[in-house]
């Protein structure tokens, strides 16, 4: 991949071996073709292993549409709820995602997570980036007084900004070439997971 007049010396294990400055000659590969890297816009690259290991889900839950969507996500949180919760088996797991990303051609990823090992594993792994927080929280009426304004505040919003904030200390304290690969983002659920009051306060 070429970048800022610079080119990637991959070794026959897939892996950068060094990064030259000098510009490359296409006539010293005749039969290869460099395309600039995809880009996966949507992961969760903590369950990478729902892709790895889809055995362990019942028959036909690979063949759901529809209202059955809400069945297939139920099963995978319940199994991912099974697996290792330590920040190194969650780190893991990213890093295999990312592992497996790069090998089929994926440079730059959306990675949507909540933990912050797989920041970390991000942060390590080379590639380009963004870290979206993802957050929930009850489609509720907006809070009817201060004190209700308060508790939900606590009890919602508190955490994400607390985990963002966390982030950005960690991200901060990395070497240069990290902090212009990796970006930090938000990430709502949805419309119908989120309520408004609090995208608002986020």
């Amino acid at each position: 991949p070429i970048r800022l007049n610079q080119y990637a010396a991959i070794n026959p294990e897939g892996q950068i071996a060094s990064l030259e400055s000098a510009n490359p000659n296409p006539s010293h590969w005749p039969l290869t073709l460099l395309p600039p890297g995809l880009i996966n816009t949507h992961t969760h690259l903590e369950l990478t292993p729902v892709g790895t290991q889809r055995a362990d889900l019942p028959e036909d839950i690979h063949q759901t549409t529809g209202h059955d969507m809400a069945r297939w996500l139920v099963e995978v949180i319940q199994r991912g709820a099974r697996w290792p919760q330590t920040p190194q088996a969650k780190y893991e797991r990213t890093h295999e995602g990312l592992c497996q990303m790069r090998a089929s051609g994926v440079t730059c990823v959306n990675d949507i997570g909540w933990h912050h090992a797989s920041l970390e594993a991000l942060g390590d792994s080379g590639m380009r980036g963004r870290r979206s927080l993802e957050f929930f929280a009850p489609p509720e009426p907006p809070p009817a007084t201060e004190a209700e304004q308060n508790a939900r505040g606590g009890k919602y919003v508190q955490p994400i900004v607390e985990r963002f904030h966390a982030a950005e200390e960690w991200l901060n304290t990395q070497e240069a070439s990290v902090q212009h690969r990796v970006e930090l983002g938000l990430s709502p659920h949805t419309p119908y997971s989120v309520g408004t009051w609090v995208w608002q306060q986020v």
